[in-house]
């Protein structure tokens, strides 16, 4: 039982060990990923090399600040493991699970210092110096781009041009408006000579009722004028039977 508590308490400060030493992997990764995404965003936006190159440089040292945080605990923690393995061979099983690494300050260097060790410093140190000359490049380059002469414009002519663009604007509103008066106009007169038809057309119509109502009067007087004249010649024939007799 008791060398199983051991056994656990040893496992207990490797996974520390080795938690230290993933976050510095892990740290070395965001800085290699961070670098390389913001020399491809600087690809398309030189106009902030400066900004972007302060941006970078201090990314990379706060990051080379926390991988040598993580590097300095690790230490720490070694130094408590090879501790409690000492002790535990002697039988002594005091301040058993007691992670401490605080009382090994004084046997291990300070975070500044350890950013210089040699597993830190070729690292960060060439990438800072691959960034400071990628962007050395990307300044002299976007010096000696050269504006085009079309681009090369005065604020007087910028003013002109827009000037005369507002000016041939207002022409074309005064333009559609005149196109819509005309177009208004065009349609009452459309609208005027539909009334004027719909006012021939009822003339029409009338003027048919009247021929109608002329030939039923002609047609009358016709057959009054038959009836008169059969009547005369009825008449005629008496008369002249009268004088036979």
């Amino acid at each position: 039982m008791k060398e199983e508590i051991i056994h656990k308490e040893i496992d207990l400060i490797q996974n520390c060990i080795s938690r230290m030493a993933n976050n510095s992997f892990m740290v070395k990764g965001w800085a290699v990923t961070i670098t390389v995404a913001s020399f491809a965003f600087l690809s398309f936006k030189r106009e902030i090399v400066i900004p972007l190159c302060i941006f970078i440089f201090g990314i990379i040292i706060a990051l080379w600040y926390l991988d040598a945080f993580f590097l300095h605990t690790e230490k720490k923690f070694r130094l408590l493991y090879q501790d409690v393995l000492k002790k535990r061979a002697m039988d002594d099983c005091s301040n058993l699970y007691e992670i401490d690494i605080s009382i090994y300050k004084d046997k291990t260097n300070s975070i500044f210092r350890t950013m210089l060790n040699k597993t830190l410093i070729p690292f960060y140190a060439v990438l800072m110096l691959f960034s400071i000359v990628f962007f050395i490049i990307e300044i002299n380059d976007s010096k000696e781009v050269n504006i085009p002469a079309v681009y090369e414009v005065s604020f007087s002519e910028l003013s002109s041009k827009y000037k005369e663009v507002e000016k041939n604007i207002l022409d074309a509103e005064s333009d559609i408006e005149m196109i819509f008066i005309e177009t208004r106009n065009i349609q009452q007169e459309i609208n005027d000579s539909h009334i004027y038809f719909e006012d021939f057309e009822n003339q029409i119509v009338s003027l048919q009722e009247n021929v109608s109502s002329l030939s039923s009067q002609i047609e009358n007087l016709e057959n009054k004028i038959l009836q008169f004249s059969a009547e005369s010649k009825a008449n005629t024939e008496k008369t002249k039977l009268k004088k036979e007799l």
